[in-house]
């Protein structure tokens, strides 16, 4: 059992678990990229956006930041193996309420870097998609969801 606010990132990451490559959460990166490439979630903290008094419910919205790092020879390579990592995590996101844990998910436009921390850099391209998780909790933020 988890709070609302720890339940949204599990749901979050089981709805990614049908990507093709392993999502894990909150990982240093590792000192080489996998060949498949590499995503990462990184939650940020909740920030409270409204509070309903008649209804006692409080308003969040919760940043999470995925980190994609892909490999490739050439740019063109890195580019394509980096749309191919991207494209399938609006197909799994877009649409989806995560079980009805979120009233609505936004994504960001991937930005890329090409500085990324990592053995072989040259041939590494990497990029971060906001996913801004949209929820209600009760009056009690803390309370265990069931």
């Amino acid at each position: 059992m988890a709070t609302r606010h720890e339940a949204v990132v599990l749901a979050l990451m089981a709805q990614l678990g049908g990507h093709a490559v392993p999502v894990s959460r909150q990982d240093e990166l590792p000192r080489r990229c996998p060949d498949e490439g590499l995503l990462n979630l990184v939650p940020q903290d909740p920030v409270e956006t409204g509070f309903r008094l008649g209804a006692g419910r409080r308003e969040w919205q919760r940043p999470i930041d995925l980190e994609i790092v892909v490999q490739g020879e050439t740019a063109q390579k890195r580019s394509s193996a980096f749309d191919e990592l991207v494209g399938p995590v609006g197909v799994l996101l877009v649409g989806s309420v995560l079980g009805g844990l979120v009233d609505y998910i936004d994504l960001s436009a991937p930005q890329q870097i090409n500085d990324v921390p990592m053995e072989g850099a040259e041939t590494l391209l990497g990029g971060v998609i906001t996913i801004t998780l949209f929820y209600e909790t009760s009056i009690n933020p803390m309370e265990i969801q069931i």
